[in-house]
């Protein structure tokens, strides 16, 4: 074992994570990829978000190649309503070593960016999430190469959705509204609406759409028509609470936040 040297290393970053490691991502190598790593002696170590491939001295010389791919499941199941829909032209989205660009500012090379956004959706309102495609990566990696050019990172974007607060209970005399401390989101006024058990409601959103954030460190606040502070804190949006709606008259994603009076 202690001959063993690290060819490669790869860490998958999700925005919505508060430390990558929280994204129990799994890493399943390709058949292929298997047969190299037996007839090899070579192995992988994989925790969190992260992969290390290991290998004996000599494994790459200056005239061999390998490109190796893993399929990424994940085991949280949150994992496919924070994240924005990875698909590629096979249906999974591959993110290959070949393209990777170098971040000068860490040093690593990352693989591809999957881009924030609002997920067409079909079907009517209230439909919960569909299950969202794993990944794949494929590191290449050459004998001839410097080994810093094989520390590999991969950034996920967080999802975003409308932020819908659903004041339940006797909130319309107050004239209720949304403020942002920071002055960053503004939020559209008071309509009426009926919850999912019909009870009479007021319902309080985002104009533009917010990425979900594990902790996020978002400050809403409830006030009345005078300014009065009704809720110092507003919650944040859950990423278990996700509902498809109309916006504006087209289709989006929007994070339900009940508040109680």
């Amino acid at each position: 074992m202690s001959d063993y040297r690290m060819l490669c290393s790869l860490e998958v970053i999700h925005e919505f994570y508060a430390s990558p490691s929280r994204t129990g991502l799994q890493f399943v190598p390709s058949p292929d990829a298997s047969a190299w790593l037996r007839r090899t002696g070579s192995f992988f170590r994989a925790s969190g978000g992260r992969l290390d491939l290991f290998a004996p001295p000599g494994v790459l010389d200056d005239a061999s190649s390998v490109a190796l791919t893993f399929s990424v499941q994940a085991a949280d199941p949150l994992f496919v309503n924070v994240t924005p829909a990875l698909t590629g032209d096979g249906g999974l989205a591959r993110f290959d070593s070949g393209e990777a660009e170098l971040d000068t500012g860490t040093g690593r090379w990352l693989l591809g960016t999957a881009a924030t956004g609002i997920t067409a959706m079909t079907g009517g309102e209230h439909q919960p999430v569909a299950a969202l495609p794993a990944f794949e990566v494929v590191l290449r990696l050459t004998g001839h190469e410097d080994e810093s050019r094989r520390n590999f990172a991969l950034r996920l974007h967080s999802r975003v959705t409308f932020w819908k607060y659903v004041l339940v209970g006797g909130w319309a005399v107050q004239q209720p509204m949304v403020v942002d401390l920071d002055q960053m989101t503004e939020f559209g006024i008071a309509e009426e609406v009926l919850s999912a058990d019909r009870t009479p409601a007021l319902a309080i959103c985002s104009l533009s759409p917010l990425p979900l954030q594990e902790h996020s460190n978002r400050r809403f606040q409830l006030r009345n028509a005078a300014g009065a502070v009704l809720v110092q804190r507003l919650p944040t949006a859950s990423a278990s609470s996700l509902v498809r709606e109309s916006i504006a008259g087209r289709p989006a994603l929007v994070s339900e936040i009940f508040v109680h009076r």
